[in-house]
């Protein structure tokens, strides 16, 4: 192996010595930074380097002056409050202050979550497979066409996202076994 070649501890990849100084690279053991953290996990100082930390604060004192540069007061403690904002923090979280009796009111449509819930139900169909039983059962799309009503429990029992994917197939699972105990009872 080369002067300028080493393998790292921690992953194994070779790696060169770009720009690091000689004692540093004389003394590196790890190819990054990420490496040298994997390594110190679980590890704490010793005693001594801890005897040397705090030895080197000891002693350590703040000047006045650095003091009240590092604690200064905000710029308005002690200004008193205006009347306008008095009322625009009694006002702050009521019902008032939304839509036209909000403050920056500029007028126009109001925007509702109808045009979310529209543009998602346009991408999928509804084509039934079975028409709900009981009153607790919810619309489950088992693809982005077909939809099954079963419970909501079971359409509830995990995360999972229709556009995404994620975890359809462990409630489609649930749903068709469901489903197929259903038609058995009628049959």
């Amino acid at each position: 192996m080369s002067a300028d070649l080493k393998v790292c501890f921690i992953c194994g990849i070779k790696y060169t010595r770009k720009t690091r100084t000689k004692k540093a690279w004389v003394t590196s053991k790890f190819c990054s930074k990420k490496c040298m953290g994997i390594a110190r996990v679980g590890t704490h100082p010793s005693k001594e380097t801890r005897e040397k930390q705090s030895n080197a604060k000891k002693g350590y004192k703040q000047t006045e002056e650095h003091k009240k540069h590092a604690s200064h007061p905000a710029w308005n403690k002690g200004l008193p409050a205006t009347e306008q904002q008095l009322k625009c923090l009694s006002q702050k979280g009521k019902s008032y202050s939304k839509g036209e009796n909000h403050w920056n009111w500029t007028g126009g449509k109001k925007v509702s979550w109808m045009r979310h819930t529209n543009k998602r139900n346009r991408e999928l169909g509804f084509d039934l497979i079975n028409e709900p039983i009981n009153d607790d059962e919810v619309a489950h799309h088992i693809t982005k066409e077909f939809v099954a009503y079963v419970p909501a429990f079971i359409n509830r029992s995990c995360y999972h996202n229709i556009h995404t994917g994620k975890n359809m197939d462990e409630v489609n699972f649930y749903t068709l076994n469901y489903l197929f105990l259903v038609y058995n009872k009628e049959n």
